[in-house]
């Protein structure tokens, strides 16, 4: 039998599945700021999570966690975007 043709053929479209947003903040300037670079680069962590690495503005713990906070805030604002 064949179809009627009336119905259109619809293609199905892949869906992509949607990619959760990960921010790092780290005090190091060089060492822990490479090692999640490398991290992000991995496959199977690209597939499933957009990782943004930036540095504190301060060295404490206390100022990386307010720098986080504030960064998200600011994400948040802008739409979730975070830069």
């Amino acid at each position: 039998m064949s179809r009627s043709p009336r119905r259109a053929r619809r293609r199905k479209s892949k869906q992509r599945p949607v990619k959760r947003r990960v921010l790092i903040v780290c005090e190091g300037r060089e060492t822990e700021r490479n090692y999640f670079d490398q991290l992000k680069r991995r496959d199977e962590v690209d597939a499933l999570f957009t990782v943004t690495v930036k540095r504190s503005k301060g060295g404490s713990r206390t100022h990386v966690a307010e720098s986080a906070i504030d960064r998200k805030r600011e994400a948040e604002r802008q739409g979730g975007q975070i830069r």
